[in-house]
């Protein structure tokens, strides 16, 4: 494809949309106390917590730094298929330097690789696999993404178009690393377009052991941390696959209700320690600042009504069509909401590596980025041909 379909892209919010957030945001009696006391989260997100992000939001957030943060990559819009899809492509210096996809899921946005881009383009040093020029497209529905045109758009529609962004973009093989969501989509990346997709890294992977086999300590503990997720804590995700276009009214210009329910996945989903940190709760808001002003809450729950349910993941990952043919890597995240096991794993496709680390949960390049990196370039490193 020509150069000419690829547009450059600078993200911006006008600041009378800026200022009008922020009256909302102060504009708001939130709730003073738990529903029952002391109950944590057990029936959702707790008060204290929710109370501090808000208070936080309003008196010290800034989006102008954030926005810096945004503008420091290079952003463009190319249109696929009908989607004015919108991507980062940070290109580094290296001219051996390997394509890399990396592909968000939710309550995520491109905005959750910010810290891995430039590590990745910048600091591998020499070798194979050191250095990365980083894609990063917003999936259809998300930030400056269109939102699927059509009924019955999947992940697989998703894998399609990504496909063929990076062959616009120039690029005849490609490696890819996701999370999420956006493991399902490279799932079906790499088991589609194994001839381009050479080689992913993983940190999130459904499946399940195989029957009558005796589960480790820790697989018992992933398989009972990933039932008790799949039965106490995806109300959200009920709504999202039922009501999409309801939770557009409910949500799309409501700060604080946006705010408590794309935080508490943040707060229940990672490692505790990152918590109340500045570092975190800034890329919260952020990430909540963007559904916000891009009015993304209901086309981002598309993802949820159009693909399998979460309690038919770890089947859906071991149909044929769906097994992963080129080799990938996974790492076992112990904070996230179902860590798996390798034996679990290789079970959905063509698993060479397997590492297991108990520093993140589910939004790994956010919470611990430098290892993520790390194992990233491991795995390229091994296995690109």
């Amino acid at each position: 494809m020509a150069s000419q379909d690829i547009k450059q892209f600078r993200p911006y919010i006008d600041i009378r949309e800026i200022e009008r957030l922020h009256a909302k945001i102060k504009d708001v009696q939130v709730p003073t106390q738990d529903v029952v006391p002391d109950s944590g989260n057990d029936y959702g997100i707790p008060t204290a917590w929710a109370t501090k992000l808000h208070d936080y939001w309003l008196d010290k957030f800034s989006w102008s730094a954030a926005e810096g943060r945004i503008n420091q990559f290079e952003h463009f819009k190319t249109d696929l298929e009908g989607i004015n899809l919108h991507f980062v492509h940070q290109r580094s210096q290296d001219k051996s330097a390997i394509p890399l996809l990396l592909i968000h899921g939710w309550p995520g946005s491109f905005y959750e690789f910010s810290e891995v881009i430039k590590p990745l383009t910048e600091n591998g040093g020499a070798g194979r696999g050191s250095n990365f020029h980083c894609v990063v497209p917003s999936l259809p529905g998300f930030c400056w993404s269109d939102p699927p045109l059509r009924k019955g758009w999947t992940v697989k529609d998703t894998a399609r178009i990504f496909d063929a962004l990076m062959q616009r973009l120039g690029y005849d093989k490609y490696c890819v690393q996701a999370g999420d969501w956006g493991a399902m989509v490279a799932r079906e990346i790499g088991a589609q377009y194994e001839k381009r997709c050479k080689v992913m890294h993983l940190n999130w992977c459904p499946g399940a052991l195989p029957e009558g086999v005796e589960p480790t300590e820790r697989e018992a503990r992933c398989a009972a941390k990933g039932q008790n997720w799949r039965t106490e804590h995806v109300g959200y995700a009920v709504m999202m696959r039922t009501r999409p276009q309801s939770i557009g009214w409910m949500l799309e210009d409501n700060p604080i209700g946006l705010m408590t329910f794309v935080g508490e996945k943040y707060e229940e989903a990672s490692n505790p320690n990152v918590h109340d940190t500045q570092h975190w709760m800034d890329h919260i808001l952020t990430t909540v600042s963007l559904y916000f002003h891009t009015r993304c809450i209901a086309t981002s729950s598309l993802l949820y009504y159009e693909n399998p349910r979460h309690d038919h993941f770890a089947t859906y990952c071991v149909q044929p069509e769906n097994l992963i043919k080129c080799p990938f890597g996974y790492t076992s995240m112990g904070y996230d909401t179902s860590p798996n096991s390798k034996r679990a794993v290789e079970r959905t496709g063509n698993l060479v590596w397997y590492k297991e680390r108990d520093d993140a949960g589910h939004f790994a390049c956010l919470e611990a980025p430098q290892p993520l990196v790390e194992d990233i370039r491991e795995v390229v490193a091994k296995f690109w041909n």
